[in-house]
């Protein structure tokens, strides 16, 4: 294999790939593999799981594949001076030349790297602004903990003719609709890892559309030149449905950014695991945090309430969160109950829905507020 291209062009190929390559471990998948045909150059990142590719146009020499240390050939080209960058590669060593700099590079066996076949299916062409958007406000609430893999994952639907994005890990949950934009068939779902989203939302930035193709284990999505696939999580995503359904009489209607404000100043005595308290009442709400040996916090927000008076906690990060999501002025807090599911969504939109789990609140804190 031997061609030339531009650096800059070879690096933004490669760091793409780069981002999917086995981070650990010794075999071919710590590598990049780079095949070159008819002047186009495929580079690949894959771990077993996630796929990502980017094309790039090359004067090619002599076609060929080759697979080489994704990290050092990311740092080798990255370091050379601005301007046309030759590969050549014989199998033996993967050899780049850049300016006045020549590297040798050990070359990895490319007939042990398997690169999975290409996603089939209906192609689907979203906004990359909608779309980025839409990862933005659920992929944070996919959970971390892989003793719960399919909390770990995206749930795609079709609910009422639209695209539904759903995460939860069990603390928040985010549900997304992206109204008169469909991908499957109405009640089909597939569960995308969140890993593999939050990496799409980085390739949105490069295109202004992006093509989603779903088959029954695997899901692609391509923006531009940039081709990201991977398999999907084969497991029952938890019932969400009776959260929507729920009654939720009780509801506070509030600036957002006001709310925001009020909530970050609360933060300051309050410990990782220290609830806010919000007091519910005609004229808005009281918020109130009480952190033994720190502190105690209290504001008033203006607003307007419709319900019985009650007071509710929640852990004041995923409060935050839930308002950061949001984009409208204002937003409404619909409640049940102290100790039943909140939702959170935008004045006059159910486009994004966050459901928060209340947060007990500690007797003394409810005895000293009472007090106060």
């Amino acid at each position: 294999m031997k061609f030339r291209c531009e650096k800059d062009e070879l690096v933004a190929a490669l760091g793409v790939a780069g981002r999917a390559a086995a981070a650990t471990g010794h075999g071919a998948w710590t590598g990049i593999h780079l095949a070159v045909s008819d002047n186009l150059l495929r580079v690949v990142g894959y771990d077993g799981e996630l796929l990502l590719a980017a094309e790039v146009g090359v004067n090619s020499e002599v076609d060929g594949v080759s697979v080489v240390g994704a990290r050092i050939i990311v740092d080798v080209v990255k370091s050379l001076d601005t301007g046309a960058v030759e590969i050549d590669a014989d199998g033996d060593w993967f050899t780049v030349r850049g300016g006045r700099s020549e590297f040798r590079l050990p070359e990895m066996p490319a007939v042990s790297y398997a690169v999975p076949p290409e996603t089939h299916g209906e192609l689907i062409t979203l906004s990359t602004e909608d779309l980025g958007e839409g990862l933005r406000q659920v992929v944070k609430a996919a959970s971390k903990d892989d003793s719960r893999p399919v909390l770990m994952g995206v749930k795609m639907t079709t609910e009422d003719g639209s695209l539904r994005m759903v995460s939860t890990d069990t603390f928040r949950m985010a549900i997304r609709d992206f109204p008169g934009t469909k991908v499957l068939d109405e009640g089909e779902h597939v569960i995308v890892p969140s890993r593999a989203l939050s990496e799409l939302a980085r390739l949105l930035a490069t295109g202004a559309e992006a093509t989603v193709v779903l088959s029954p284990d695997s899901a692609a999505f391509i923006v531009g030149a940039a081709r990201l696939q991977t398999k999907l999580i084969a497991l029952e995503f938890p019932a969400y449905e009776p959260l929507l359904a729920a009654d939720q009489p009780n509801c506070l209607t509030v600036d957002r950014t006001v709310l925001m404000d009020a909530v970050r100043r609360m933060k300051l005595v309050a410990h990782a695991d220290t609830p806010i308290r919000l007091s519910l009442h005609d004229e808005g709400v009281e918020l109130r945090v009480e952190t033994p040996d720190v502190g105690v916090a209290t504001e008033d927000v203006d607003g307007r309430y419709l319900g019985e008076e009650m007071v509710i906690g929640f852990n004041p990060d995923y409060l935050l969160e839930g308002l950061d999501l949001l984009s409208t002025d204002e937003v409404e807090l619909h409640m049940q109950g102290a100790q039943k599911p909140a939702r959170l969504q935008a004045v006059g939109s159910a486009d994004l829905r966050y459901i928060l789990m209340p947060q007990k609140i500690p007797t003394s804190v409810m005895t000293s507020g009472a007090a106060s």
